[in-house]
């Protein structure tokens, strides 16, 4: 294995990432995203949710993105049950945490951040693409499913991370047809 110096270990995460390099390419943003999203595809199947979902919150394991900080993560809130109002501003959606949608919400916002390198108060501007650059449209359409995770109407926004993950990877499919 690799060798690891124990007391100046700091593992890999996105908030890094995007520090370090700005928006992440969209190529490599949309594997990232479709990564994330069969993980909280995974934890909600289970009936749970994260509550906390941020570029730091994210470790990269042999290169692999993987939820973090997983101290928050609670069951899904059921109707008229109470659960604690926790998670970072700007990634929190205005309803508060404790369902699928609200975990979706944090996860667009995430994106955005990934997407764009800036930070997350300045969503949803969006810069444009480039004029005539291959995956433009795709840019623009990778946009739109975001607005539509960070819908502040719950019934508007993705209810699961199935739903999303759909059209990712539909939307991957597409640009693997550009390739």
């Amino acid at each position: 294995g690799s060798e690891i110096a124990p007391n100046s270990y700091s593992p890999r995460n996105l908030g890094n990432d995007i520090e370090r390099r700005g928006g992440l390419p969209f190529r490599e943003l949309v594997g990232v995203a479709i990564a994330i999203t069969e993980s909280l595809a995974f934890l909600h199947g289970r009936g749970l949710v994260h509550r906390d979902l941020k570029p730091a919150n994210i470790i990269f394991v042999h290169g692999r993105p993987k939820l973090a900080d997983v101290g928050l993560v609670t069951r899904i809130a059921t109707p008229g049950s109470e659960i604690t109002f926790v998670g970072t501003h700007g990634y929190m959606p205005p309803e508060g945490p404790g369902a699928p949608s609200a975990d979706l919400f944090s996860l667009g916002r995430l994106l955005y951040v990934a997407a764009t390198g800036h930070p997350v108060q300045n969503f949803p501007k969006f810069p444009h693409p480039p004029a005539g650059i291959p995956d433009g449209t795709r840019i623009a359409e990778f946009h739109s499913l975001l607005l539509r995770a960070c819908d502040p109407i719950v019934t508007n926004r993705y209810q699961t991370a199935d739903e999303f993950l759909l059209d990712l990877r539909a939307l991957q499919a597409r640009m693997d047809e550009l390739a």
